[in-house]
C-alpha cells in the first residue's frame, strides 16, 4: 500500500513543480521501502505465496522509478544478484561476497588515488573521485588516523567540504576512522555476511539481499549515518528477525489415528 500510495502521490504531484525538499522526501521514502521489501518478501515466501511476494517486489520497484531513486535502484539491482547468488549457493555466497566486500572496505582510497588525476572537467559524474584525491593529497598522516567521528557529516553542514565531496559510506569511514574504522568495517562486514550465510535455506537469500542493498546504499552515496537511515536499518532488522522466526522448523504432526 505504501508503494501504491508513493506512486499515486508521485503522479498527482507531477502536474505541479517539484521543489527540492519534495523530491528528497519521495526518494528517502522509496528507499526505505526497497529496503523493507526484502523482510516483506521473506514473511510471504515462508507462508506459502510466492506470487505475492514478487508482486511486492515490482510495485516497490515501479515507485522508486516513478520518482526516479537512481541509487535505491541500483543498490536494489546488487542486491537482486546477491538474493540469486543465495540462492544457488548461500555457503559460498556469504563466504566470497563477505570476502570482497572487506577487501573493498579496506582498499577503497586506491580508487581516487589511481583514476582521480585521470578524471577531468567532462565526466562531472566523476568528479567526486578527484575531489577525494585532493583530499587525500592534503592529508597526510590523517588518512591513516581519520579527523575524528562526525567530521564529514558536519563539514557538510558547516560548509568547509565542498558540493563535490563524495557521499559514499567509504570515503565517511576512511575520513572520519582512518585505518582502523577501514579494518572494523571490513572485519564487521565479513562477519555479516556469514551469519546471513547461516540462516535457513529459505531466509538466507533474503537477508543476503537485503544486507547486500544495505551495503550498496550507502556505498552509492544513498546514506550512511543520516537519522532517517539509521532508523530505517533498526526497523528493517527487526523485521527480518520476526520473519525468520516465523518459519516453521518442525514437521507438522500427524493427526492420532484413535480416539481415546
Amino acid at each position: 500500500m505504501a508503494s501504491f500510495g508513493v506512486v499515486v502521490l508521485d503522479i498527482v504531484l507531477s502536474t505541479e513543480r517539484h521543489n527540492a525538499l519534495t523530491t528528497e522526501t519521495l526518494s528517502r521514502a522509496t528507499s526505505v521501502l526497497l529496503l523493507l521489501v526484502w523482510p516483506a518478501m521473506l514473511a510471504v515466501v515462508l507462508r506459502g505465496r510466492p506470487t505475492m511476494a514478487a508482486s511486492v517486489a515490482i510495485v516497490s520497484v515501479a515507485a522508486a522509478l516513478s520518482v526516479h531513486a537512481t541509487t535505491a535502484l541500483l543498490a536494489t539491482i546488487l542486491a537482486a544478484l546477491a538474493f540469486l547468488a543465495a540462492k544457488i549457493n548461500k555457503e559460498k555466497s556469504g563466504f566470497w561476497i563477505g570476502r570482497i566486500g572487506a577487501v573493498s572496505f579496506i582498499f577503497a582510497p586506491l580508487l581516487p588515488w589511481l583514476l582521480g588525476p585521470l578524471i577531468g572537467d567532462a565526466v562531472a559524474s566523476l568528479a567526486w573521485l578527484k575531489d577525494w584525491n585532493g583530499i587525500l593529497t592534503v592529508d597526510g598522516v590523517r588518512l591513516f588516523t581519520g579527523h575524528g567521528f562526525n567530521y564529514v557529516a558536519s563539514g557538510y553542514f558547516h560548509g568547509y567540504l565542498g558540493a563535490e565531496t563524495p557521499k559514499s559510506s567509504l570515503f565517511e569511514m576512511w575520513t572520519d576512522l582512518g585505518v582502523l574504522g577501514a579494518l572494523a568495517s571490513a572485519a564487521l562486514l565479513y562477519w555479516a555476511y556469514r551469519l546471513a550465510a547461516v540462516q535457513s535455506a529459505k531466509a538466507a537469500p533474503y537477508w543476503m539481499g537485503a544486507l547486500t542493498f544495505v551495503v550498496a546504499f550507502g556505498v552509492l552515496g544513498g546514506g550512511a549515518l543520516q537519522l532517517w537511515w539509521v532508523t530505517a536499518l533498526a526497523l528493517a532488522l527487526v523485521a527480518l528477525i520476526l520473519a525468520t522466526r516465523g518459519e516453521f522448523q518442525t514437521a507438522r504432526p500427524t493427526a492420532p489415528r484413535h480416539v481415546l
